[in-house]
């Protein structure tokens, strides 16, 4: 599942980073078929770290390991979340 997470947002990057490139260029009918794909991307992720978290065999309580996990990607799924509204 992290490799999937991971996947999921280098090509969000990849999408974002093209319709931002297409602005310059004004090519204004590609760039929201990227911005939509960059948001589904979004939600995807999203959903699979949901997924992720629902079936983890550790909590935010086992100590070091769960704080951190919970923490570091808590916060870049919430970042996520953020950019995708």
């Amino acid at each position: 599942m992290p490799l999937l997470n991971t996947v999921l947002l280098l090509t969000s990057g990849v999408t974002v980073t093209a319709a931002h490139a297409n602005v310059f260029v004004r090519k204004r009918d590609v760039i929201g078929d990227e911005l939509y794909f960059t948001i589904a991307l979004g939600l995807l992720f999203t959903w699979c770290q949901y997924l992720e978290y629902s079936h983890a065999s550790f909590s935010i309580n086992d100590g070091i390991y769960g704080s951190c996990f919970y923490m570091m990607t808590g916060f870049h799924g919430l970042h996520v979340l953020f950019g995708t509204i």
